[in-house]
């Protein structure tokens, strides 16, 4: 599975755009069909033809007027018709969350004329990429059309499908810990500690909030990682495993299983067969 950080075309600029058609023109098939893990937030309009893109392994229909939104850590391959193309809108910078812990894809479907509406921002951003403005003014206006775009695509609305409402600030916190700190090893009462709420106070605030103990909390985020991981041809068991802190790989096969029901091993090649 590939890294794939930000790399503008002009350094700087918080925000990309280009068609299917061209970025099929810059990367080999074979690259776009392998998992690749991005490091920036992508939004992609469907314009033509049918597709089935995974992000975290699993699929996503699109059609013309389809929206997928793929958060930053996420992972992404592509399984797409001959006759596909879309608008490709990449960035970073932006204070976008639409989902705590995401996995699998995000699809909005664009009615009426959220569509034209998004369109245009992308046109604009395009015209902006080519300008010979200079690179302060230019950095102005695309940090304002990926934001404009952002509220375009409802990806900034509490309350809109798939976003979440602002968390509690313990929830916030307990969230941003296990995020810094994928170790599974570490108990929710060293966590609670650390960011100073008690172990009472977080888990029922977490139960409030989610449904969900600060312990399930936890072993959903570590075995996304580990799901995530195991999608690197590089990455034996054994690496994602120490990578997730535990002290032998017995465990970590006893924790995917519970997690997901089958074993790394098998997750691994079943999933690696079906991407490569």
């Amino acid at each position: 599975m590939l890294d794939v950080a930000w790399h503008p075309p002009v350094d700087g600029v918080p925000l990309q755009v280009l068609s299917w058609r061209e970025l099929v023109g810059r990367v080999s098939p074979s690259i776009l069909a392998a998992p690749q893990r991005i490091r920036f937030h992508l939004a992609v309009l469907c314009t033509a033809g049918v597709g089935a893109p995974a992000v975290d392994f699993i699929s996503a229909d699109l059609a013309p007027g389809r929206l997928l939104y793929v958060e930053p850590g996420q992972v992404v391959h592509w399984d797409v018709h001959a006759d596909y193309d879309a608008r490709l809108a990449l960035f970073v910078g932006s204070d976008v969350r639409v989902r705590n812990w995401p996995e699998g894809p995000l699809v909005r479907e664009l009615v009426g004329s959220a569509v034209d509406e998004a369109h245009e921002v992308l046109d604009i951003a395009e015209v902006e990429l080519r300008s010979s403005r200079t690179s302060a003014a230019k950095l102005v206006a695309l940090a304002a059309a990926r934001d404009l775009l952002s509220v375009r695509l409802g990806l900034m609305d509490a309350g809109a499908a798939g976003v979440e409402q602002r968390l509690p600030s313990s929830v916030q916190a307990f969230r941003n810990h296990v995020e810094a700190h994928l170790d599974a090893t570490m108990s929710v009462g060293q966590r609670a500690a650390e960011i100073g709420f008690s172990t009472r106070t977080l888990a029922r605030a977490c139960r409030e909030a989610t449904g969900r103990s600060p312990k399930e909390l936890s072993d959903d985020r570590i075995a996304l990682e580990a799901r995530r991981l195991l999608g690197q041809p590089a990455y034996a068991v054994g690496d994602v495993s120490r990578a997730l802190g535990f002290a032998e790989p017995t465990n970590f096969t006893k924790f995917f299983k519970r997690m997901t029901g089958t074993t790394p091993l098998d997750w691994k090649t079943n999933v690696l067969g079906r991407a490569l």
